[in-house]
């Protein structure tokens, strides 16, 4: 099987902009852990419930790119008149449950 190389660039191309949008999603990722640090929040990789063990899972690729799964954040100070960063715990952590429940939507 052969490719021109308007083919393979343009293959190279559409992977580079992949690649770059998940580099991108996995540091918002990395930076929302931060404020939730910062704020006095907290979130676990892991669940153990009952004894057993819960671990939210994310795609090999983004594992790769330093990424892991978030099975619960509780959201620190600053949540209540943040309405935005509630929002966004639940875009980035879609795998997660965010606490409190009633936080704003």
């Amino acid at each position: 099987m052969q490719f021109g190389i308007p083919t393979v660039l343009a293959l190279t191309a559409m992977f580079a902009i992949w690649l770059g949008r998940e580099v991108k999603f996995v540091r918002e990722r990395k930076a929302f852990l931060k404020w939730v640090d910062d704020t006095g929040g907290a979130y676990g990789p892991k669940v153990i419930d009952s004894g057993h063990p819960s671990q939210a899972a994310v795609p090999f690729w983004r594992r790769w790119l330093g990424d892991f799964g978030v099975v619960a954040i509780g959201l620190g100070k600053g949540y209540e008149t943040d309405y935005k960063r509630a929002n966004d715990a639940r875009r980035l952590f879609p795998e997660a449950h965010v606490f409190p429940e009633n936080s704003p939507r």
